[in-house]
């Protein structure tokens, strides 16, 4: 497992070093970096309204920094923003033009930035291999490896096999590869694939064909999809293996930033809670910065932001209600309840009481 993750970190970082950020007019402004700081430090009331002032100003940083938070602020709404109507909202995130605003993502464009025309290419219903070649060119690797991910729903299996023989693809998104591998029959990828399933690699067990009768391979597939490694189908040694992998592997790194700033003394105990709560191997993989020409990912990972986006995330998934009325986190195969929770980590389940009050 020790030399497999060492292998994959090197293919990842050459992927993700090919490029270098752009830096973006209006990025080294005073007041751009003050409205920055303040939004790594969870504070939208101050940099929110900075950042509109900026962009209504003509600051270019300011103006595609608003779009990508815009972007990813579907995964968690600070209670500030919340309590805003939605003019209120508009007014902060996008340009006057139009009923609904406009982002300023796309007044840029339409300037023709040519960075703005790149980012925007993300929310076409097709994702392109020249896209993604595109965002790497600019240094937004992250943008370009959530965009990899949704290209196999729409059968373009044979351009991620393009960009995975020019070390394109990111270690996250790995098992992709190997997924369209066995749908273009792909020798090279299917015999990685087979070696990497012998060598126990998790990540190869998600890249088996979605439709397959194998239940030992569907239930443990889900089990490293929605973190949940507490099932009859599981035996316990691989419940064991599983969460040693979480804690190895670069993926979950944004809940282990989370657990080991928040939580140093639970680390494990709160990152396998948080995983379970989260459920979703794609939103901890694509939990990334707004903008990585402003804000880099490791910079982002470590900031209070991330990790109360996370906290603010798991609290939002609480929809079930048992008989008595107590809530219950929705996770998979079965609800979490805070007993649970605090019985697995103290610490994460004060954390989360401590961002809800």
């Amino acid at each position: 497992m020790k030399k497999l993750l060492i292998a994959l970190f090197i293919l990842a970082s050459i992927a993700k070093n090919s490029a270098h950020a752009v830096e973006l007019d209006g990025a080294n402004a005073p007041q751009f970096k003050e409205a920055i700081k303040a939004w790594l430090d969870d504070d939208d009331k101050t940099s929110l309204p900075l950042l509109a002032e900026l962009a209504k100003n003509g600051n270019v940083a300011a103006r595609l920094t608003l779009s990508g938070i815009e972007r990813i602020q579907v995964q968690s709404i600070s209670k500030y923003f919340k309590s805003l109507n939605r003019k209120e909202q508009r007014s902060l995130m996008r340009s006057e033009k139009g009923l609904s605003g406009t982002s300023w993502e796309r007044v840029e464009a339409e300037k023709g930035n040519s960075f703005a025309i790149t980012m925007r290419k993300i929310q076409e219903p097709l994702v392109q291999e020249s896209t993604i070649r595109e965002l790497i060119n600019i240094g937004e690797h992250e943008a370009a490896s959530k965009a990899i991910s949704r290209m196999p729903g729409y059968g373009t299996t044979k351009e991620i096999i393009s960009l995975a023989n020019d070390n394109l693809v990111s270690y996250e998104r790995r098992h992709l590869i190997w997924q369209s591998a066995v749908l273009t029959s792909d020798k090279k990828y299917i015999n990685e694939a087979k070696q990497e399933l012998k060598r126990g690699n998790p990540l190869a067990l998600m890249s088996v064909p979605y439709k397959t009768k194998d239940q030992r391979f569907e239930q443990l597939r889900k089990a490293i999809y929605h973190g949940y490694f507490v099932s009859p189908f599981i035996k316990q040694k691989q419940a064991k293996e599983l969460k040693n992998w979480t804690m190895a592997t670069p993926v979950f790194r944004p809940i282990k930033s989370l657990c080991r700033a928040e939580c140093p003394s639970q680390y494990k105990s709160c990152t396998i809670m948080a995983n379970q709560l989260i459920s979703s191997y794609d939103v901890i993989a694509g939990h990334d910065t707004p903008l990585e020409s402003v804000i880099s990912q490791n910079t982002y990972l470590k900031s209070k932001r991330s990790r109360n986006t996370l906290l603010r995330y798991i609290l939002q998934r609480r929809i079930y209600k048992d008989l008595e009325g107590n809530v219950l986190y929705n996770s998979h195969h079965q609800p979490t309840s805070p007993e649970d929770i605090r019985a697995a980590s103290s610490c994460l389940a004060d954390k989360l009481t401590a961002l809800e009050h």
